[in-house]
């Protein structure tokens, strides 16, 4: 419940900012109080920065997040000690990265007079691709920010995995916010059109508490009483907190170098 005393004169326009304010930095709060029940904290993050690294000379410089949602990933590439830029366009995560964070994450899109051409070491984007209307046309803009020889890491759910062949439809790949769909091969495809040399390709590993794995699998493929009984039993034992190495392929990585 958010309390707010306002003046009589203060403008109800003024009014309404303060409280989408308060709201959006304390679900931000929720969410990541979430994800850190769900995950090993840096592991998945601390991989992609180590093969970024990697691929650019053991160097690591000015990194853009692209689509950095909360700001975990830019948070991890920060504290890691890159020179890191995120965009978000929901204003609610932009925010609560700025103000809870301390992040450079802006409220906007990728235009074209946002970031001068070449401007980068990096980009990457980490489960965006699928949800954005127009894909070539972003990556075209992220080339063009992109130095020469730049790397870029695109990270999307993968439809070939044969966990989504066995559970078709109710997969949970399959909801109204993704637009496109991506295989390793159409995703490496997909970026070598558009001047990338792919470096690496692979299905990222996941590190997922006991707990939150019963919950994702049981909120979605069974009757919600039975569910919720199974989960409340799960969480009554030490295994709820256990985290676990998880891969069943269906997420796909591609690491690219920007030529020419």
């Amino acid at each position: 419940h958010l309390g707010l005393a306002l003046e009589p004169e203060e403008p109800l326009g003024v009014a309404r900012e303060v409280v989408e304010h308060q709201v959006h930095l304390r679900l931000g709060l929720a969410f990541l109080e979430c994800e850190q029940t769900r995950t090993a904290p840096g592991g998945t993050y601390d991989d992609i920065l180590d093969r970024l690294r990697r691929h650019l000379g053991g160097e690591q410089g000015r990194v853009l997040d692209f689509g950095a949602g909360w700001g975990q990933f830019t948070l991890a590439a920060s504290q890691a000690g890159w020179d890191v830029v995120g965009i978000e366009p929901t204003p609610g995560r932009a925010l609560y990265a700025r103000e809870s964070l301390d992040l450079d994450v802006r409220t906007t899109t990728l235009t074209p007079d946002l970031f001068p051409d070449g401007h980068f070491d990096a980009v990457v984007s980490l489960q965006v691709f699928e949800h954005l209307d127009d894909p070539a046309a972003e990556l075209e803009h992220i080339a063009r920010v992109l130095r020469p020889g730049g790397i870029l890491a695109i990270e999307v759910p993968s439809i070939a995995s044969p966990l989504v062949r066995l559970l078709g439809g109710s997969h949970r790949h399959f909801n109204p916010d993704h637009f496109w769909f991506f295989s390793p091969e159409t995703l490496k495809r997909f970026v070598g059109d558009h001047g990338f040399t792919v470096r690496e390709c692979y299905a990222p590993t996941r590190r997922l508490s006991i707990g939150w794995l019963v919950q994702g699998i049981l909120s979605q493929y069974l009757p919600q009483r039975i569910g919720e009984a199974a989960l409340r039993a799960i969480r009554r034992t030490p295994l709820a907190d256990l985290v676990v190495p998880i891969n069943v392929h269906d997420i796909v990585m591609v690491i690219a170098q920007r030529t020419g």
